[in-house]
C-alpha cells in the first residue's frame, strides 16, 4: 500500500483518496489464478503454503480497506451531511453481521438436510446468492459479507455440520467466464492516456512486496531466495479489482472512471504476465510435481 500510495499522490500529483483506494484495490491478489496455477501444477510446500496464505489476507485486506474507504467518496461525491466515519463503521459491522446470519442459517439448513453432498452444494450455492441479495438491499459491502461467510464456515463450524463441497469440472466454467468478463471490461483505446500510470502502478506494487517479504524472511524463517519466488508468485492481480471499482463508479461516476483508468490498465499488464510469474516462481520453488510442471 506504502508504494502504490507514494507513487500516486507524492510522484505523480493524484488526489489523496484516488490514490488511496487505488492502492488499496492494488493490495488484492487474484485467488482464481494462483489456485490454477497451484492446481495445474500440484504444488505442495512452505512457497506455496505461504503464497496462499498472503492471497487470502490480501483479499480480506484489501476488501476491508475498499469498504472503509468508500463512504468518504460517497460523501466527497453528493456533499451529504452524515458522518463518513460512523458509515463506514455501520459498513463493516453490517457485512460481518450478515456474514456471521447467513452462516448461521447455513449450519442450520445443513442439520436438517444431512452431509449428502448434492444438497449441501445447492445449500452452498443458494446462501451465497442469498447473502449477495441481502448485502445489495441494505447497501452493504457484497465481498466483504461473502469473505465473512467464508471464514465463519471454515473455522466456526464445529459440529462439522457442512461438508467440503467438490464443484468438479464444471468450476473450470466458472473461471473462464471470470477471465473472459475481465477482458471485455479492458479497451485498450481508453488506456492510452494512462498506460504509463498503470505500468508504474504495477512496478511499485511489485517492488513494495518484495521489499516486505524481502524485510520479514528472517524472522518469517523463510530464505532470501524463498521469499523472492514468494514475492513473484503474488504477482497476479485480481480481477475481482474491477468489481471493486463497481459501487464506486455507482455513487461517483466521475471519480470510478478515473480510478478505474489507473487500476484496470493496471489489470490488463498483470492478466498476461501474472499467471506466468505464478508459474516460473512455483517450479523455480521445486514445488510443482514433475510431470506437472512438464
Amino acid at each position: 500500500f506504502a508504494a502504490m500510495f507514494a507513487l500516486l499522490h507524492f510522484a505523480i500529483g493524484i488526489d489523496m483518496l484516488e490514490a488511496a483506494v487505488a492502492a488499496t484495490i492494488g493490495i488484492a491478489t487474484a485467488p482464481a489464478v494462483v489456485l490454477l496455477v497451484t492446481n495445474e501444477l500440484k504444488a505442495e510446500g512452505p512457497v506455496t503454503r505461504r503464497m496462499l496464505w498472503h492471497v487470502a489476507l490480501n483479499n480480506v485486506i484489501a476488501a476491508v480497506g475498499v469498504t472503509l474507504l468508500l463512504p468518504f467518496i460517497e460523501a466527497r461525491a453528493s456533499g451529504v451531511s452524515w458522518n463518513p466515519v460512523a458509515r463506514a463503521m455501520w459498513l463493516i459491522a453490517g457485512s460481518f453481521l450478515l456474514g456471521f446470519i447467513a452462516f448461521q442459517l447455513m449450519t442450520l439448513l445443513a442439520r436438517w438436510l444431512g452431509k449428502s453432498a448434492a444438497p449441501q452444494f445447492i445449500l452452498s450455492v443458494g446462501t451465497v446468492i442469498a447473502t449477495v441479495g441481502a448485502a445489495q438491499q441494505w447497501r452493504l459491502s457484497v465481498l466483504l459479507s461473502l469473505l465473512v461467510l467464508g471464514v465463519c464456515a471454515r473455522n466456526l463450524d464445529r459440529q462439522h455440520r457442512l461438508i467440503d463441497v467438490e464443484f468438479g469440472r464444471a468450476a473450470q466454467i466458472f473461471f473462464v467466464v471470470l477471465f473472459v468478463l475481465t477482458g471485455a471490461t479492458l479497451h485498450p483505446d481508453q488506456l492510452g492516456a494512462v498506460a504509463w500510470i498503470g505500468l508504474a502502478f504495477v512496478i511499485a506494487r511489485s517492488l513494495g512486496k518484495a521489499a516486505a517479504l524481502y524485510a520479514l524472511a528472517w524472522p518469517a524463517h523463510i530464505s532470501a531466495s524463498q521469499a523472492g519466488t514468494l514475492s513473484l508468485a503474488l504477482t497476479p492481480i485480481a480481477g475481482l479489482t474491477i468489481g471493486m471499482t463497481q459501487p464506486i463508479y455507482d455513487i461517483a461516476p466521475e471519480f470510478g472512471a478515473r480510478l478505474a483508468a489507473i487500476v484496470i490498465s493496471g489489470v490488463a499488464i498483470l492478466q498476461l504476465l501474472g499467471p506466468i510469474a505464478t508459474r516460473y516462481a512455483l517450479i523455480r520453488a521445486g514445488e510443482g510435481e514433475p510431470g506437472a510442471r512438464d
